[in-house]
């Protein structure tokens, strides 16, 4: 049977995956979660402007649970639902949008006459040397098929902790020895 011919469809259908990423994802997860992050302290800072204090204040209100959302955004991704994998897929299409208009926004307030050139210049220019990261995680995102929640059970990817060339392999633990014959000894009794 031939997946590709239209008349025998196949019965495949895209689902769940199976726990576990696999390792090629690893620059398109990094990508968003470090996007996002990113993100938040530039419009931190825009909101902040000059006031070091209002900074790191917003910071400590805002960051650490962007942390512990950008955790659990990769827990659930590692469970393999599809449900996750398609809104992880949308949420990067937001934040490469955004990076996007950050960059936009960065270089206009560095260009105003209002004042703020200084730290606009410097979000500006370290978004765009970070850009590459946009890059490499679309690039990610193409390659690899687990993450693509149209792809077909048969195209994904084996999972790291699966996979024996992985750096995060675990083997599969020995299985007890079948209960049978008892050991011949030396000594009879």
């Amino acid at each position: 049977m031939s997946f590709s011919n239209p008349n025998h469809p196949s019965t495949e259908r895209p689902g769940n995956r199976l726990p576990g990423m696999p390792g090629n994802s690893r620059f398109a997860g990094a990508g968003v979660m470090f996007g996002i992050i990113l993100l938040t302290v530039n419009v931190i800072a825009l909101a902040a402007g000059s006031n070091a204090d209002e900074f790191f204040s917003l910071g400590e209100i805002v960051l650490f649970p962007l942390v512990a959302v950008v955790v659990l955004i990769l827990i659930l991704l590692n469970t393999g639902k599809l449900w996750i994998v398609r809104a992880f897929r949308s949420l990067a299409v937001i934040v490469s949008v955004c990076y996007a208009v950050a960059i936009v926004v960065d270089a206009i307030a560095a260009l105003s006459n209002t004042g703020v050139s200084g730290a606009g210049i410097i979000d500006a220019g370290l978004l765009i040397l970070i850009s590459p990261l946009m890059f490499l995680m679309w690039r990610d995102f193409d390659r690899c098929r687990w993450l693509d929640p149209k792809s077909l059970p048969h195209e994904w990817e084996i999972a790291a902790i699966r996979d024996p060339t992985s750096i995060n392999y675990r083997p599969p633990k020995a299985a007890p020895k079948p209960a049978g014959k008892p050991n011949k000894s030396k000594h009879r009794h």
